[in-house]
């Protein structure tokens, strides 16, 4: 057994660890960062070979194994599919794409995650997640001997908690009342760099001041998740009820499922169980519902939202084409279909300082799967409205409220 140093391009050392399998075949294992992370290597191996358990690691690479992982093993929706995908082309294979996956250690590991710093504890947790998931597939393909991510420490609350941003009630009334009065083709490109759409169309019109605008409404006005707005249908709405009954979500990927156009579209289960849900419809929600019902043009799908020229509403483009372009003309930051989703909750919120049971319903309407997640993302909406308590407070046990609490100014 040996340990042989070489250089990489750069210039930086790499270790390779030299043995012979039980058949006496010379044999090498991996490109390691550091001379001691090459000995532990032959230290396990040679404890595999007492044990009879050896077997001679495959040489792959990291993204080998990761596209072998997601193609083989990986059981996710599309969506989910399409997020790995960015979180290895943007956060892992800049760092170790290259690096054989048998040779990677949990040293390489900790210098990802801690490249993370500053980031939101959910960033790193779903990148840690990933590489633990992938080397345990190279563990149990030969590729690997351990899974260099268990050495590494799990991933602790975040100390720069991003803030949930929402829209006011001015911002809201501003980008329904734009969507209305628009009158003409957002100024774009499409996903192929071609030019499209600059001028007025009757026809267009009406849709987005029927269909845009309804697909933002009920988003902010029922909390649902756009996937799966985009995904109702007019079985799902009990106008006699006054209900929405979510089942079913709507995502668009690569792979070949229904085709509508170019576009490849598949209807499946909500994100989380906890999805399914019936959420209640205002009025207002419910008129405007039972318009677009009467006067828009029936689809195959009965799909209650559709695209322009037909088909389901794409979510993404919907942000691109026109989400983006009415936050800027009502004059508000650029954001997502998904912030009127927290909007929805933070209003709710706002409105009274919320019981347990209540908070409980929040996490159903929103259909969260877990308890602690309604309150981790969404409890820095209600410290705002903190400097009621003390109020309330005296009002419940003195039946009326000290005029110095509410005018702190007139304290000398």
């Amino acid at each position: 057994m040996a340990i042989r140093k070489r250089l990489i391009s750069g210039g930086e050392a790499r270790f390779v660890a030299l043995y012979r399998d039980p058949s006496g075949k010379q044999c090498s294992a991996g490109s390691f960062t550091t001379e001691r992370a090459a000995k532990l290597a032959l230290g396990d191996i040679e404890k595999a070979k007492f044990s009879g358990t050896y077997r001679r690691l495959e040489p792959i690479s990291f993204k080998e194994c990761a596209l072998l992982y997601i193609n083989e093993r990986c059981q996710a929706r599309p969506g989910t599919l399409r997020n790995y995908n960015e979180i290895l082309e943007a956060r892992i294979y800049p760092s170790i794409s290259a690096h054989p996956v048998g040779s990677i250690t949990g040293l390489d590991i900790t210098k990802i995650l801690k490249g993370m710093a500053g980031k939101s504890r959910s960033y790193a947790r779903e990148t840690r997640r990933l590489l633990k998931a992938i080397f345990a597939y190279a563990v149990d393909s030969g590729y690997a001997s351990k899974n260099p991510v268990l050495s590494c420490p799990k991933i602790g609350k975040s100390l720069n908690k991003p803030k949930i941003k929402t829209l006011t009630t001015q911002e809201i009334n501003r980008l329904l009342k734009g969507v209305e009065d628009f009158r003409g083709y957002v100024l774009g490109e499409s996903p192929k760099g071609k030019k499209w759409g600059t001028s007025y169309s009757p026809k267009y019109h009406l849709w987005r001041k029927m269909m845009v605008k309804l697909y933002y409404k009920t988003i902010l006005f029922t909390g649902l998740r756009p996937c799966e707005a985009s995904a109702l249908t007019w079985e799902d709405v009990d106008f006699e009820k006054r209900v929405l009954r979510i089942s079913k979500s709507l995502d668009f990927f690569k792979k070949k499922a229904e085709h509508i156009g170019s576009a490849a579209w598949i209807i499946q289960d909500p994100k989380t169980p906890a999805g399914l849900r019936t959420i209640p419809m205002g009025r207002e929600l419910l008129k405007d519902l039972q318009i677009l019902k009467i006067e828009w043009p029936e689809n195959p799908k009965n799909l209650v939202f559709t695209a322009f020229h037909g088909g389901p509403v794409n979510e993404e483009l919907i942000n691109k084409r026109h989400f983006k372009e009415d936050l800027r003309r009502a004059g508000i930051a650029p954001t997502t279909l998904y912030k009127l989703r927290h909007t929805y909750c933070s209003l709710v919120i706002s409105q009274r300082h919320m019981t347990l049971e209540e908070l409980k319903n929040l996490q159903y309407l929103m259909g969260h799967e877990h308890f602690e997640t309604t309150m981790d993302i969404y409890a820095q909406i209600s410290k705002e409205n903190l400097g009621h308590i003390a109020d309330d407070l005296e009002l419940q046990i003195l039946g009326r409220v000290n005029i110095l609490s509410t005018n702190p100014s007139k304290i000398d």
